[in-house]
């Protein structure tokens, strides 16, 4: 089906982007887009939404941060 859709200009500038790195259209990078979207708003009610952050750099290097006792007790006392 035809439609005529607004779009930001950066947006679609991405969405050209990503279309001629993987050979295909526009179309079919929007149309990905919307069936991943709409995908997942179907959850069941209830079921926890999931928290996915990229990590960039070597999985290797290891980080030094805060654990997840750290935070709890910095949360606890209120810092």
């Amino acid at each position: 089906m035809k439609t005529t859709l607004m779009i930001e200009d950066s947006i679609l500038k991405k969405a050209k982007e990503q279309a001629a790195a993987r050979d295909t259209t526009v179309s079919e990078i929007v149309n990905q887009s919307l069936r991943s979207y709409l995908h997942a708003l179907q959850r069941p009610s209830g079921e926890p939404r999931v928290f996915s952050m990229p990590v960039y750099g070597q999985p290797s290097q290891s980080r030094p941060g805060v654990s997840p006792a750290q935070l709890a007790e910095l949360r606890d006392d209120g810092r």
